[in-house]
């Protein structure tokens, strides 16, 4: 079987990054947070291992492509916008210390924090050591805790605070390119220059960190060409160490999509993104990368655990601590999303600010481990704390058959070359009916 004619008929990139899925119909009220909160104080975890997420929403400028809840600092005037920052700041060190009351770090096991947005880099060095001093005041973080921290180029390169966040523990610092060519850059509305991203470049390895980066294919007018040089100018020029490689989604809340009557026809074809991310993975694995993800590649030594605790780690069910407004988290075995940033930042901070929940039913815990196989690459079968369901075992018995994944010696189910350009396909296989036409609502 070929990796242009596969057994699925649709080839669409798909959010799934937390399950079970939240919707609208999973808003809740005060009294649903709190005995949420009270079921987390009283019972274990099913996994220890925890990933905390934070979510800094704010964006000088918004990217076509962008479907991450994000808001303009502007859109807060009259506040200027070291005044919004520091409000932000403020909520963000109370939502910590109100988690602190909930969350047991004897309990939860806090391997990773990731700082992300949104344009996290906007913060002011004081709006940093704030939130990182708040962090590790209240959770105690293990000397090996890995922290990284997201930004944009005309922010992240600041000398001084790369100089904070190295003294503040951080060990990673990541920025977003997606594309190096001039044309497909302001078509997309990236406004960093090329002479800013390298310089940037320059000034994160001369404060002691390794460049690590976010790539994207299937952009409007970003032809093979353009995307296999966007992949040498990283490796070869920027020697970025770790390279988040993402397609492009089309969310009905992003440009693409609101002005696609414009953008339809500079998309590249299905097949023409198929063939991008196969040579992606071949032109990385010649270059020495290796692949932690379906989206991650990494040299030999800038490993990191944040995807992996994303998609429910070995068990299926490794924990996400989220804060911040919107930000997605997983507990127990329950998804929450808090609430926007009008409500957050009022928020007297008597309980987490959070608007929805849905605790999974036994279909979805039976089933996590295998919608985030793909994601994952693998599936540690004999690490499941939860037996999948019958129903779930036969599609990747499928899957198996089909070439897409294979299944080793020890137990471990891996997706094979074949597997890994078809990652969200596979992965939807594992939803029930009205789960898919719950995230098919969520692109187009």
């Amino acid at each position: 079987m070929s990796a242009l004619n596969p057994p699925y008929t649709d080839r669409r990139a798909l959010p799934i990054s937390f399950y079970p899925l939240l919707s609208a119909e999973d808003d809740v009220d005060s009294a649903a947070i709190d005995r949420f909160t009270d079921s987390l104080k009283q019972s274990e975890p099913p996994d220890r291992s925890t990933l905390l997420y934070i979510h800094v929403p704010f964006c000088e400028s918004i990217c076509r492509f962008c479907g991450f809840y994000r808001r303009l600092t502007t859109d807060f005037a009259p506040l200027s916008r070291a005044e919004l920052l520091d409000r932000f700041t403020s909520a963000l060190t109370r939502e910590i210390a109100c988690w602190r009351t909930v969350i047991d770090p004897g309990v939860h096991a806090i391997e990773s924090i990731y700082i992300g947005g949104g344009t996290p880099s906007l913060l002011s060095c004081a709006n940093i050591e704030a939130m990182i001093g708040t962090l590790r005041r209240q959770f105690d973080l293990r000397a090996d805790c890995e922290i990284t921290f997201e930004g944009e180029v005309r922010s992240i390169g600041d000398p001084e605070k790369l100089s904070v966040l190295r003294d503040l523990g951080v060990t990673r610092v990541s920025f977003g390119v997606q594309t190096f060519h001039e044309s497909v850059r302001k078509l997309n509305g990236l406004q960093p220059t090329l002479d800013q991203i390298r310089r940037c470049a320059d000034r994160v390895r001369n404060a002691g960190f390794q460049v690590n980066v976010d790539l994207m294919y299937g952009l409007p007018s970003q032809d093979f060409e353009i995307f296999m040089n966007d992949l040498s100018i990283a490796v070869h020029e920027l020697r970025v160490s770790h390279i988040d490689l993402y397609d492009t989604i089309l969310y009905p809340n992003i440009d693409l999509f609101t002005r696609r009557e414009v953008f339809s026809g500079m998309l590249p074809p299905e097949e023409e993104g198929v063939r991008m991310l196969m040579r992606a993975i071949e032109f990385f694995r010649s270059e020495g990368f290796v692949q932690l993800t379906a989206d991650d590649f990494v040299r030999p030594g800038a490993e990191y655990r944040m995807k992996d605790l994303i998609y429910g780690s070995r068990s299926g069910h490794s924990q996400v601590l989220a804060m911040g407004p919107a930000a997605v988290g997983y507990l127990g075995y329950t998804s929450y999303r808090n609430e926007v940033l009008e409500h957050y930042l009022p928020s007297d901070w008597q309980r987490p600010t959070i608007q929805r929940l849905r605790t999974s039913d036994d279909h979805e815990k039976a089933n996590r481990a295998l919608i985030f196989y793909p994601k994952r690459l693998m599936l540690n079968v004999p690490d499941h704390c939860i037996e999948p369901s019958p129903e779930g075992k036969a599609i990747l018995e499928r899957q198996i058959a089909c070439g897409l994944a294979q299944r080793q010696p020890d137990g471990i189910v891996r997706a094979t070359e074949l597997g890994k350009l078809w990652v969200d396909s596979m992965s939807a296989e594992f939803l029930s009916p009205s789960e898919k036409r719950r995230i098919f609502k969520l692109v187009q």
